[in-house]
C-alpha cells in the first residue's frame, strides 16, 4: 500500500475509493483482531496518541481480546492508557487493586469487622453452623446491595473467612493491610468509582 493512503480501520479514502486497512494487507499482525484494531484506533484518537500503523498494531496487542468497555478491567485498561500509562497487565492489575481499596475504605469507612466478626462468632456457638449473608446483612441492619459488597470487603481484610460452600460463613483473624499501591494516588484511584 501507499504511504499517502488513509487507512483508518472504518473508512478512508484510496483514489476515491473506500478502503479498510484489514488481515490481507500488508504489515498487519495476524495475532490482532480487527475489534482488538478497532479498539486501539478509537482509542488513540480519544487519547491523542499516534495513529500510525506500528502505533496503533503496538496498541492493539495489549487490547484484550474481551473488551468491552463496561467491565472494571476494561475501564482500568482505559484509565491507565489517558493517564499516558502503557495498558499492561501488571498495570491493570495495580489499577485495579488501588480502585478496589478505596472502595473496600468507603465501604469499610464504620469499620464493621470487629462487630460481624463478634456477631458470626455468637451466632456459630448457638447454631453450630454459619450464618447465611442475609442474615448477617439483616442482623447489621444493611440493605442486600451493600451485604454483598461489604462481605468480600471484610475477608479481604481478614475480619471473615468464606469458602464456596454453604453457611461457610467464619469469623476471620482481624484486620489485614488493605493499602492502595504507592504507585497509584488515592485521588486518582477515586476517579473510576
Amino acid at each position: 500500500m501507499d504511504g499517502d493512503v488513509d487507512w483508518s480501520p472504518g473508512r478512508s479514502v484510496m483514489k476515491g475509493k473506500r478502503h479498510k486497512w484489514t488481515e490481507g494487507d500488508d504489515g498487519w499482525d495476524s495475532e490482532v483482531t480487527r475489534r482488538q484494531f478497532r479498539v486501539a484506533y478509537v482509542h488513540s484518537k480519544m487519547f491523542r496518541l499516534p495513529t500510525d500503523r506500528p502505533a496503533l498494531l503496538q496498541l492493539a496487542r495489549l487490547v484484550p481480546h474481551d473488551f468491552t468497555g463496561a467491565r472494571p478491567e476494561d475501564r482500568a485498561w482505559r484509565h491507565v492508557l489517558a493517564n499516558g500509562g502503557t495498558p499492561t497487565p501488571e498495570a491493570i492489575a495495580n489499577r485495579l487493586a488501588a480502585v478496589q481499596a478505596v472502595e473496600d475504605r468507603r465501604l469499610l469507612r464504620d469499620d464493621p469487622g470487629p462487630e460481624v466478626a463478634a456477631w458470626i462468632d455468637a451466632y456459630i456457638a448457638e447454631r453450630g453452623v454459619g450464618p447465611c449473608w442475609n442474615e448477617v446483612g439483616k442482623a447489621m441492619g444493611w440493605p442486600p446491595w451493600r451485604t454483598e459488597r461489604i462481605l468480600p470487603a471484610l475477608q479481604r481484610q481478614g475480619w471473615v473467612s468464606m469458602a464456596s460452600t454453604p453457611r461457610s460463613l467464619r469469623s476471620g483473624t482481624g484486620p489485614s493491610c488493605c493499602q492502595a499501591p504507592a504507585s497509584v494516588p488515592e485521588e486518582s484511584a477515586r476517579r473510576l468509582i
